[in-house]
């Protein structure tokens, strides 16, 4: 009763198997609804690292904003101790051992830094602290106390080796 012959049978087997049409009704607005959320997905992928590649760019450009800040008020508190210094009655007056005693004052809250007085020539006039640095490069010293002449203004040099080449120092000139 509503069996087909065998022959039948084997042939459906052997062919290849089709969808119903109402399987087909039933697929293809799931298929179409589908295809949206796997396009979706394969953008979203292709997003991820290009948006993760933003964010540490974003950070890293923070992180030196900051750091360059830091140096900055570094610089800043050093420049403006460097004027006060320069300022002082004991340095005025020509008083290197008071000079001196204001010298280690003055850094005293500032961890591993330590001052040299260096006269035009780069010779070690006085220095807070006894050092193993060796005397400035003339010509790095020279140049700054020429541009502290030219400009009236404080100046501050590059970073630079010693003359033995055993500490980088940093030349301050009050103008």
């Amino acid at each position: 009763m509503g069996q087909a012959p065998v022959g039948q049978k084997r042939d459906r087997a052997a062919g290849p198997a089709r969808p119903s049409p109402r399987l087909r009704v039933v697929l293809a607005p799931l298929v179409l609804a589908v295809l949206p959320f796997f396009a979706l997905l394969w953008v979203a992928v292709g997003q991820a690292p290009r948006s993760t590649h933003a964010a540490i760019e974003a950070h890293l450009v923070s992180q030196a904003r900051l750091i360059a800040e830091l140096v900055d008020n570094e610089i800043e508190t050093h420049t403006t101790l460097g004027q006060g210094l320069a300022a002082s009655p004991t340095l005025v007056e020509n008083d290197l051992d008071g000079f001196r005693l204001v010298l280690r004052a003055a850094l005293h809250g500032l961890p591993g830094a330590f001052a040299m007085l260096f006269d035009e020539q780069a010779r070690a006039i006085v220095g807070s602290q006894q050092s193993s640095v060796g005397p400035a490069a003339p010509s790095a010293i020279a140049h700054i106390h020429e541009r502290a002449r030219n400009t009236g203004e404080a100046q501050v040099s590059s970073l630079f080796m010693d003359a033995f080449g055993s500490g980088l120092i940093v030349g301050a000139v009050d103008g």
